[in-house]
């Protein structure tokens, strides 16, 4: 996983450029997980320049450059011919100079692994002379992350999160996360909203055990319009392609929150309903990436009165995809089980960066605050949108768990004679509440979990007892063999029992194994054998060796 380090310091009071990047790296990586590596990123923009298609003919086409106050010739894209932007009048693009000759410039110009055309781009027209290259983050350093490292973090799948982790461990102050939201008023139900007067579309959630929440809101109207060229640069810088406006957002939001969302077309919901349930078997989906897939009833899905609509938690549908004529959307922030998006995932072999996210557990809470980021980036954008008056969530909110302990269990536990404040200070400044109360025995702490933290990674004692441990610094612990004292005992019961074993087993011509076997569910069918009474694996690597 790739993130920027100027949008990780979005999230904290400091200026990026004025940190020790090596200093950063060294301590991450001693107290929470794994950076493989870094680079420092420049773009020279100096080469690139945007302007206006003037005219097309003959598969050439005259493309107007402010700046340099004339048309240049250059092939007509692909895309064009297409259609691709029919939709946009006087579609701004951007092209390059390279050895005295123009071409369009391209995902590759920007790192990507992958080869393809940037989007039209959201410019104003004071900034076409060359004022653009201000709003276009051409300069970061860029982490690259070993995925393994955090499988237990599901709040560190993001940047918001790295950022509170290195806030911590510099002394920086990280930023309130309410700067970054729009409030607006949320209204709660247990399995099925109801219309409001700005609301027409209802949600139906019938399956809660692989759905915990589902928060969605309604737009009216949304100004469809091409990407903005600071939000297409940062996702440039992570591998992200840019697309247009509305979809930019969505792919930001799950890279900045860890919380993946989706927009629909909200024309193309079909009776204004839309419903969490598992697929039926045969159903059949086309995805986004082109792939169409027959779905079985251990799918999840979120579907309109007549069909599905997208894969929950894997990949969205192209039938009611984002598209250039779409002019009302239903946004969609959801948590889905995370053993079910994997099965999922991986029995149509079709993973993504939404459901490595789903996979890891994420917290039912921040779906509201995914919604009001949406709707924070949406004026910073300028796209102008009409939307409900609230925010419609069904299923519970989650509460903070408390944990009780005392300071005896921390030193005890780790060897470490720690201060109180090696405690709390490290704990608050990652978002636990801590209340301490001081007894003639023993210092007692009751911290409260945020919900970020305990969908998945804080449940027990042990668990805070790491955080303490990691903040504090494992470098710190002295190097020392455990001393294990063993005694010698008399092992003649154990060897008369075996020898006894053997004997029996070996007069009945048998032989002992000790394994866990699966049933290989392909030959089962062969033979036309069913076998109910069966041990099933929660997690099964392979939908082939799932019973025991």
């Amino acid at each position: 996983m790739k993130l920027s380090l100027a949008w990780i310091f979005d999230h904290i009071n400091a200026d990026w450029k004025k940190q020790d990047i090596n200093q950063i790296f060294s301590k991450f990586n001693t107290t929470t997980a794994e950076i493989e590596g870094f680079h420092k990123l420049k773009y020279d923009l100096q080469n690139f320049f945007i302007g206006k298609i003037v005219e097309q003919s003959n598969g050439k086409t005259n493309f107007f450059v402010p700046e340099l106050k004339k048309e240049i010739e250059i092939a007509q894209r692909k895309d064009e011919t297409d259609g691709m932007f029919a939709h946009i009048p006087n579609p701004i693009l951007m092209i390059k100079k390279l050895d005295g000759v123009f071409y369009w410039a391209n995902l590759v110009d920007f790192g990507m692994e992958k080869d393809g055309l940037l989007p039209a781009f959201d410019v104003k027209e004071q900034d076409m002379a060359g004022n653009w290259r201000n709003k276009f983050e051409a300069e970061d350093i860029i982490l690259e992350i070993d995925n393994k490292s955090i499988t237990h973090r599901p709040d560190m799948w993001g940047h918001a999160g790295f950022a509170r982790e290195i806030a911590m461990m510099m002394d920086l102050p990280f930023k309130e996360q309410c700067e970054f939201l729009k409030d607006i008023p949320v209204q709660c139900f247990d399995g099925k909203s109801r219309t409001t007067q700005t609301n027409p579309i209802t949600i139906e959630n019938n399956s809660q055990e692989g759905c915990k929440r589902f928060t969605g809101l309604y737009f009216k109207s949304i100004e469809n319009k091409p990407s903005n060229i600071f939000i297409a640069s940062r996702l440039l810088k992570i591998g992200q392609p840019p697309i247009n406006g509305i979809i930019d957002l969505t792919n930001y939001i799950a890279q900045e929150l860890a919380q993946p969302v989706h927009a629909y077309d909200a024309e193309k919901i079909t009776d204004k309903k839309v419903i969490i349930r598992p697929a039926k078997n045969g159903e059949k989906i086309e995805l986004l990436d082109g792939n169409s897939i027959e779905l079985t009833n251990q799918d999840m899905v979120i579907a309109n009165n007549k069909n599905a609509m997208c894969l929950a938690g894997v990949r969205g549908g192209i039938s009611n995809s984002i598209s250039h004529t779409t002019t009302s959307i239903f946004f969609e922030s959801a948590t889905f089980d995370a053993g079910a998006v994997r099965r999922s995932a991986l029995r149509h072999k079709t993973r993504t960066d939404s459901s490595a996210r789903f996979e890891k557990t994420l917290d039912p809470n921040q779906t509201i605050q995914a919604t009001q980021r949406f709707l924070k980036l949406l004026d910073e954008c300028e796209i102008k949108a009409e939307h409900a008056t609230e925010i419609i969530s069904v299923g519970q909110q989650v509460s903070e768990n408390v944990i009780e302990l005392s300071h005896d269990f921390l030193e005890k536990r780790s060897g470490i004679s720690f201060k109180e404040s090696d405690v709390t200070n490290p704990l608050a400044k990652l978002g636990f509440t801590v209340s301490v109360k001081n007894t003639p025995a023993s210092i007692l702490y009751d911290i409260k979990i945020p919900t970020y933290r305990g969908s998945k990674d804080i449940k027990i004692k042990e668990d805070i007892l790491e955080e303490v441990v990691r903040c504090y610094g494992l470098n710190k612990i002295p190097l020392e063999l455990p001393i294990f004292i063993r005694k010698p005992y008399d092992i003649k019961p154990q060897t008369r029992l075996r020898t006894i074993k053997d004997y029996l087993s070996s007069g009945a011509k048998m032989s002992e194994q000790q394994n866990y076997v699966f049933f290989d569910e392909d030959f089962l069918a062969e033979i036309n054998f069913s076998e109910s009474n069966t041990v099933k694996v929660v997690n099964p690597v392979s939908q082939n060796n799932f019973r025991l």
